[in-house]
């Protein structure tokens, strides 16, 4: 490959780029590339480390899934059982394959009424909690700074401190937290008994 005046490097095997890649090392093919903008943190032919795209497919399942959060949010509402929360939360994955972009749209209007009392704890008449007030600020406070700072993972950054603090904090009981984890986190939808 003659690249603006260069000699030709000849052929890298597909070995030496895997192996060049892992090291973050320039493959012997992009030694003579242009110049990086400095506004970019990986331009055009380069390839991040792997701990990045890992990083960010985790941080777009997340993403995905805040849409079930508020079925989670009105069943609660309504009184309903974890039991039906769970297989309106399967329907909705189907539903949202299907109807992505309207479900998006919607949801994020529809959370920012749900979103603002949950951020400062109130539920069900009950005052503001400080607690869950801190927890909330310092989610926030999270994700924005690794937005303008460091520019990579966000949400995860914000999910952990989150639900660390939360945890700490007692505002999401520790019990609870380990039942999440004893529910399978794959299966098929089911119908419940009441109708759902």
């Amino acid at each position: 490959m003659v690249s603006e005046g260069l000699p030709n490097l000849g052929p890298v095997s597909l070995w030496e780029r895997t192996l060049s890649r892992l090291r973050r090392a320039p493959s012997l093919e992009s030694d003579h590339l242009r110049k990086k903008p400095s506004n970019l943190l990986y331009d055009v032919d380069e390839v991040p480390p792997l701990a990045v795209p890992i990083g960010v497919s985790l941080q777009h399942i997340f993403l995905m899934s805040l849409g079930w959060l508020y079925v989670v949010v009105i069943v609660n509402t309504v009184g309903g059982t974890t039991a039906e929360a769970q297989s309106l939360i399967r329907i909705s994955m189907v539903a949202s394959g299907l109807a992505t972009g309207l479900m998006v749209s919607m949801s994020g209007l529809q959370l920012v009424a749900l979103g603002c009392p949950r951020f400062a704890g109130v539920s069900s008449g009950n005052p503001p909690q400080s607690k869950a007030v801190l927890v909330g600020i310092a989610t926030l406070g999270a994700m924005v700074a690794a937005t303008v700072w460091h520019h990579v993972l966000p949400m995860l950054i914000g999910l952990f401190v989150g639900f660390s603090l939360s945890i700490a904090l007692g505002v999401f009981p520790w019990v609870q937290f380990v039942q999440s984890f004893q529910d399978p986190w794959i299966s098929v939808p089911r119908r419940v008994p009441a109708g759902f």
